[in-house]
């Protein structure tokens, strides 16, 4: 992904919003409701995941998964200055879906998912334990979600 911001114009978005729709759409399907050709759709959607832009992928709803533990964790830093770092090192972990940096109580707030309670403390005692910048977490287990897909 380059470092300068990519312009994504309205026809983008209205292309991205059926996709997040229906991520197995055909380019056709897509042209005919925004009333483009398929060529139009093809080369936007090419360009949005070579820039980084777009990832299509599979998603399944957390109840669906057999013993799959959906949890938000808010995450506390030793330093400021070292939030770039613990942020990074947090995304590559396989069992983290997505992660916010946010203001308030909290310098990031990260959704994770694993199998079960043995799980989460293995998470929280192998995986993030390794992350040095990290001095404190708060887990909030998801009991219920009906739009939130991993």
């Amino acid at each position: 992904m380059s470092n300068s911001k990519e312009i994504i114009d309205p026809l983008d978005w209205e292309i991205i919003e059926k996709l997040r729709e229906d991520g197995r759409s055909s380019n056709s399907a897509i042209a005919r409701e925004l009333n483009i050709t398929e060529g139009t759709v093809r080369h936007r959607v090419k360009r949005l995941t070579e820039k980084g832009i777009l990832k299509i992928s599979g998603a399944v709803k957390p109840g669906y998964v057999e013993k799959e533990l959906l949890v938000v964790l808010g995450v506390s830093i030793s330093e400021s200055s070292k939030l770039r770092t613990a942020f990074e090192k947090i995304t590559k972990l396989p069992e983290v879906r997505t992660t916010f940096i946010t203001s308030g109580r909290y310098d990031f707030m990260m959704v994770v998912a694993v199998r079960g309670n043995r799980g989460l403390i293995n998470f929280l005692t192998t995986s993030i334990a390794g992350v040095k910048e990290i001095v404190s977490t708060e887990s909030f287990i998801v009991l219920k979600t009906d739009n939130y897909w991993i």
